[in-house]
């Protein structure tokens, strides 16, 4: 997996404001499931993830981001993508630690 080198941000930071943006893009087209099942380009991909063009073929190219193809063009739906960000959400400092409390709480009743 290829890293992304942010600087002064942190990792966290950067994932709420792309689903933040992600969450607006959406209201902007007042989504339904319909729009949300809809396939959209890559140039609307780009936008959409605020990302660009080059990008999103270096992602599809090493299978990192779900994807349709059909007659040489890409094609993404907006849910697939929205849960392809979220599936990156890393832990924070707090739910590592309440992680680690109930493990050790459960390893001692044992």
């Amino acid at each position: 997996m290829k890293s992304i080198i942010l600087n002064g941000i942190e990792v966290n930071e950067f994932l709420n404001s792309l689903r933040d943006i992600m969450r607006e893009e959406i209201a902007k087209t007042n989504a339904n499931p319909q729009s949300i099942n809809e396939l959209i380009s890559i140039q609307d991909t780009a936008k959409f993830l605020g990302m660009a063009k080059q990008t999103i073929y270096q992602l599809v190219s090493e299978r990192e981001i779900p994807h349709y193809k059909r007659s040489g063009k890409l094609y993404f739906k907006v849910e697939e993508l929205t849960k392809w960000v979220e599936d990156g959400k890393r832990k924070t400092i707090n739910e590592i630690y309440q992680a680690d409390n109930t493990s050790m709480k459960s390893n001692k009743k044992k």
